[in-house]
């Protein structure tokens, strides 16, 4: 184990905490609260499975926000205890209830951060509600979708089976049998992926067959917003931070912070403490 960074080892205890959706799914947070409270709080809502776990080290973050007055939650999705059937737009609920849990707290200025495929499912809720407490939105390893994604790292041989998976799992749907399984083999770094046939359409097919793609919603994103990527990223490659940056096209501000070295993962060390650095300024300033 890596010993932790000067950010890191300054960083509070954090809290442990639980809360509700609408729909009545209990869902946790990691919450990091400063000892002088503020009014602003920093919501990170997190890639694949949808779980603050794995990973990234969020502690250089949390003590560099805390020391602006900021607090920082590391939020949970539903997906994070069951990933066979998802549905990714459930992440207006999740991500609402999270924002809800802040505005408890006392928090009523809000800056959403998505990570990876939190990159998806942040923007979801941001286009899809009218909260006035987010104030600004920053996108760290973001991927455009999953599909889209795919469409840089894959060679050819792998996303040809990768469509023909898609088009089994659609087929599936249209005969009334979304339930059955579908599995599909390194989808990234040698992982697996199996889940139904319609979670798999949800999350995994392409831009004709399934509406999470930031892109696609990019445009009504109304608030000052921030790229953050590593230029090493082998998940989300860097065209996919271009592109977002890019299709921000109503934002009164957009920025693309180019990380140089650095990979997927806020992993610990200076990766962690460079992102830490430089969303924790952007955070202060873009308020």
């Amino acid at each position: 184990m890596s010993e932790p960074t000067d950010s890191a080892a300054a960083a509070r205890l954090c809290e442990f905490t639980r809360y509700r959706t609408e729909d009545g799914v209990w869902l946790h947070a990691l919450v990091w609260e400063p000892q002088q409270g503020g009014d602003t709080a920093v919501i990170l809502v997190p890639g694949f499975y949808g779980s603050f776990t794995g990973t990234h080290d969020y502690r250089p973050l949390a003590a560099r926000l805390n020391a602006n007055g900021q607090a920082f939650m590391a939020i949970n999705m539903r997906t994070a205890n069951d990933f066979t059937d998802p549905r990714l737009q459930d992440a207006i609920l999740d991500v609402g209830a999270a924002v809800a849990e802040a505005k408890r707290r006392g928090f009523h200025r809000i800056v959403l951060l998505g990570t990876s495929l939190g990159g998806a499912r942040s923007c979801l809720y941001l286009t899809h509600t009218d909260e006035p407490a987010i104030r600004a939105y920053g996108l760290i390893a973001a991927i455009k979708s999953p599909y889209e994604a795919s469409t840089h790292y894959m060679d050819a041989d792998r996303l040809e089976r990768f469509d023909r998976t898609i088009a089994c799992a659609v087929a599936l749907v249209e005969e009334g049998r979304p339930l059955e399984m579908v599995t599909y083999e390194n989808i990234f770094n040698g992982r697996w992926v199996r889940m139904t046939a319609r979670g798999f359409v949800n999350v995994f097919g392409s831009p004709d067959v399934t509406d999470i793609s930031v892109l696609k919603h990019a445009h009504k994103v109304r608030v000052p917003t921030a790229v953050f990527h590593g230029m090493k990223d082998e998940v989300s490659l860097p065209p996919n931070a271009q592109a977002i940056h890019d299709a921000l096209t109503n934002a009164p501000s957009r920025e693309l912070h180019w990380v140089e070295g650095a990979t997927h993962y806020l992993e610990p060390g200076w990766i962690a403490e460079e992102y830490a650095m430089r969303i924790s300024l952007w955070a202060q300033t873009c308020l």
